[in-house]
């Protein structure tokens, strides 16, 4: 198994499989009452992808920073928010766990299936960098795959529930005890872990699910909103 940097990982995947979801997570909708209640403006959505958290988010006149270390999802993401004429936005490329933004410059982040693709320790240093970007009392909403979920066990074994899927993908997955930890420096608002039985045609991970003869899964995440204290 040839075990591709993370940056050229992504970059095949999005070549490869897209990666081009169009509707934006639930949580991401839920969460935009709140954050017109608080005045909140200011937006990162880390690993924004090919930008369907930013153009829902942008929409709805929130100033919007998607930062990826894809291009090419990057480049997909210009193009929608192009088409769709939002100009209150801003595309960063760079790695999540060290940003290229001031402290305490955002409202909010967002990062809905993004932090948990790398080792446990680098995922801490990008919760840490969250913190350092977040304004007091700004929140962070992120998923983070579960230990139930039908990947857990698959690929590659890195590290204690870290695993390297077939296209070169890290994943770590968290029980709720991991999950608490990891947010230990916030306030957290709302933790749930989120069962969904899907489609093996509605998915992305294609070489692992070769291997699974049912036609249903299911897809276990943790959804955490957090406060910056």
């Amino acid at each position: 198994m040839i075990i591709m940097k993370q940056k050229e990982a992504w970059e095949y995947l999005f070549k490869k499989d897209r990666l081009e979801w169009t509707i934006p997570d639930v949580s991401v909708v839920n969460l935009v009452p709140l954050l017109k209640k608080r005045n909140f403006k200011r937006t990162l959505d880390l690993g924004c992808g090919s930008g369907r958290h930013m153009v829902y988010l942008g929409k709805r006149n929130f100033v919007v920073v998607g930062s990826d270390i894809s291009p090419t999802g990057l480049s997909r993401a210009q193009k929608w928010l192009e088409k769709e004429n939002i100009d209150n936005y801003c595309l960063v490329e760079h790695d999540m766990i060290k940003l290229p933004f001031p402290d305490e410059h955002f409202d909010v982040v967002v990062g809905i299936n993004v932090i948990h693709h790398n080792h446990l320790k680098k995922i801490k240093q990008t919760v840490n960098e969250i913190n350092r970007v977040l304004k007091k009392k700004g929140l962070v909403l992120v998923t983070l795959s579960s230990t139930g979920d039908y990947k857990f066990g698959i690929g590659k074994k890195l590290e204690r529930n870290t695993y390297l899927s077939p296209k070169g993908a890290i994943h770590h997955f968290f029980d709720e005890k991991g999950v608490r930890k990891l947010f230990d420096k916030f306030k957290i608002i709302d933790i749930k872990e989120r069962v969904e039985v899907k489609n093996k045609k509605s998915l992305a991970h294609l070489p692992i699910l070769k291997n699974i003869k049912k036609r249903n899964v299911t897809v276990v995440h943790w959804q955490v909103l957090a406060e910056r204290l």
